[in-house]
């Protein structure tokens, strides 16, 4: 029956997908339950400039306006066997949108200006992880009309599929800063082209998943957060993208009370997870460092388990699990 799908069944027809400019400016408030959509304009074809960020594990692109994750390829994966182009898991192509955003909401975070979400610049265009180098740095800065710089910096380590997403504040001003950081996954709800009608690929889990105090794996499918948006805090915890062998995370502070959000955005066509850490107030003089570790990669559990509580779930082994899990640590 599921040859017979693949081979003769009518293959659905893809429902077409256009990009518009987002007209709502909003952004989530620092004091709000639920997060609102983070403005999506990246300014004219022409204009959009991107930064290459590459490791021996990664390939990312990043865009100025922001300062999200616009593309991810995993260059030790690919997408055959016999093939060597890497396996790209983030995206922002037309109809296909797959991107990890963050930034910083609240009073004077520079993500909740009217004017829209700031460009940041940058020494170079392309960085590379050096050979005998552990960790690439790349620090990407932006000045406010008081002159206070803000720098969103990434970390990518050798060996690792994790991000780290940092900004440093030093408020040079007078007044105190109030500032929340904010990481989320925005992904289109259709499944690919390619995983139309395919068997396989078709009951694999393609959606959201989060962990809280109270609940260490929870999946969170499209139809759920079309239906009713989530709306939780908790200590730690972390938000997630799953993809058949690979996942999309953000890290919650371990500390800190955050909050998980999910929304439906775009006429129900691109689904939202985030979560917001705590608000952060910097008294003048003072410096800060908020931020998180996003993880993009492959399901490894032993890896995922130590960037978050929990992570490692997300390999999901059903109700024979207390078969499964030992077989996993055995072959290990």
């Amino acid at each position: 029956w599921q040859q017979w799908q693949v081979d003769k069944a009518p293959k659905p027809q893809p429902t077409p997908m256009t990009q518009t400019a987002q007209t709502d400016s909003s952004v989530p408030e620092a004091n709000s339950a639920i997060g609102t959509d983070v403005p999506a304009d990246n300014g004219a074809a022409g204009q959009r400039k991107l930064i290459k960020l590459s490791s021996d594990q990664l390939e990312l692109l990043v865009d100025t306006q922001g300062g999200d994750i616009v593309s991810a390829k995993l260059l030790q994966h690919t997408v055959a066997q016999d093939s060597k182009e890497p396996f790209t898991l983030l995206m922002d192509k037309p109809g296909r949108l797959y991107v990890a955003q963050s930034g910083l909401i609240g009073r004077d975070g520079p993500d909740s200006r009217a004017e829209g979400r700031p460009t940041y610049t940058s020494a170079q265009t392309d960085y590379q992880l050096a050979d005998g180098q552990e960790k690439l740095v790349v620090p990407l800065t932006w000045t406010n009309a008081d002159g206070i710089t803000f720098t969103k910096q990434f970390v990518l380590t050798r060996g690792q599929y994790t991000v780290g997403v940092d900004y440093q504040v030093t408020n040079s001003g007078s007044k105190p800063l109030e500032l929340q950081f904010y990481g989320q996954l925005k992904q289109t709800v259709a499944a690919p082209d390619d995983q139309q009608g395919h068997a396989l690929m078709a009951s694999a889990y393609r959606g959201a998943a989060y962990s809280t105090t109270d609940v260490r794996y929870q999946k969170e499918t499209f139809d759920n957060m079309k239906e009713t948006s989530l709306n939780t805090s908790t200590t730690g915890g972390w938000i997630g993208m799953l993809q058949h062998y690979f996942v999309t995370a953000w890290a919650g502070d371990t500390k800190g009370q955050n909050h998980l959000y999910s929304r439906v955005v775009a006429n129900g066509q691109e689904a939202i997870i985030g979560l917001k850490e705590p608000v952060a107030n910097v008294a003048a003089g003072a410096t800060v460092t908020l931020g998180s570790t996003l993880w993009i990669g492959p399901k490894l559990q032993d890896e995922m388990a130590t960037v978050a509580k929990h992570l490692d779930l997300t390999v999901d082994y059903g109700w024979l699990w207390f078969i499964a899990q030992p077989l996993h640590w055995l072959l290990t």
